[in-house]
């Protein structure tokens, strides 16, 4: 679904990605792991059109992206979940939500693609009217999570949606994301938390100093000394 070869990204001189090559089959979870500042960010907003990459290809579903705007990114079917959620606080978990189904792909679901995350996310729907800003930290993941999928994406990234939630939220987390996988979603998943990221990916990717230094099966990604040593602190 997803190719991602030899990309190459700066800001200004700083050099953030050297030669990145991914991809990502059509139906699978994949993981990119790695430490804050390994370049899983520059990655992710590559794909999705933000930022252009010096050299390199990026191809979705056999059509090179490279050069496409944001918004056609997402009309052809890739979401992308930022880190830190991003919602507009002073609006409703509604408002932020309908803002996900604008492509017009999408917009024409945005009823059906409504009650789907509600049953994906109940609580959003008993918070609808709700002030997002006043929701808890993992209610606010949900919401980000929610937006996306109004979109009605084909391929879906997070960008460490784990971060900040307590232990009980991520594995509530990570069991929706299996869910919205099962339903045929496909997902490119950034994390720092790797047992759990590890857990669900079938396939893995460890990034570090803008390279991607090891990738594979994750069940073996999990077993490598230089992942458990690093990673896992064993």
């Amino acid at each position: 679904m997803l190719v991602v070869e030899g990309i190459e990204v700066a800001y200004g001189e700083m050099q953030a990605l050297w030669g990145v090559s991914l991809k990502v089959e059509r139906g699978e979870v994949v993981a990119l792991i790695g430490s804050n500042g390994a370049g899983k960010t520059t990655t992710l907003r590559t794909i999705s059109g933000l930022l252009r990459p010096s050299s390199g290809s990026i191809r979705f579903e056999g059509r090179e992206i490279i050069g496409a705007p944001t918004h056609a990114i997402v009309d052809m079917g890739i979401s992308q979940i930022p880190e830190g959620r991003k919602l507009f606080p002073q609006m409703t978990v509604r408002e932020n939500l309908e803002i996900g189904c604008f492509n017009s792909r999408a917009r024409e679901q945005r009823d059906e693609s409504l009650e789907w995350v509600y049953q994906l996310f109940p609580v959003l729907k008993e918070k609808r009217t709700q002030a997002a800003g006043t929701l808890s930290g993992g209610e606010q993941q949900m919401v980000a999570i929610a937006r996306g999928l109004m979109a009605r994406p084909k391929l879906l990234m997070l960008d460490e949606p784990s971060l900040g939630l307590a232990p009980l939220l991520v594995r509530e987390l990570f069991a929706v994301l299996e869910e919205i996988n099962r339903q045929g979603i496909t997902v490119l998943l950034v994390e720092q938390n790797i047992r759990e990221a590890l857990e669900i990916a079938r396939t893995a990717y460890i990034m570090e100093t803008g390279k991607i230094i090891l990738m594979g099966n994750s069940g073996e990604i999990l077993k490598h000394q230089r992942v458990k040593q690093a990673y896992l602190g064993l």
